[in-house]
């Protein structure tokens, strides 16, 4: 997605909106590496778009949501790069 984004991808767009355009604009012109020299940004990326979909999802439960007995919701994201 960071590399081949297609407009016409309805996945890509919505994964585009949210990393973010400030966020795709940085991942897509500088590159990060780890300490071994390998780059990182699609790590960066799926990182970010997957705390976006954990506040996505408590934003949607917002007031009367599934919260608990203390008003609060919890949500989990994993990332897993093969």
């Amino acid at each position: 997605m960071l590399t081949n984004f297609n407009l016409a991808n309805g996945v890509h767009v919505r994964l585009r909106n949210d990393l973010g355009e400030r966020n795709y604009a940085y991942l897509t012109t500088n590159q990060i590496v780890a300490d071994d020299g390998s780059p990182v940004n699609f790590l960066i990326a799926a990182a970010i778009i997957a705390v976006q979909g954990m506040r996505n999802t408590l934003e949607a439960l917002g007031p009367g949501g599934e919260l608990d007995e203390r008003g609060v919701g919890h949500t989990t994201a994993q990332v897993q790069i093969n």
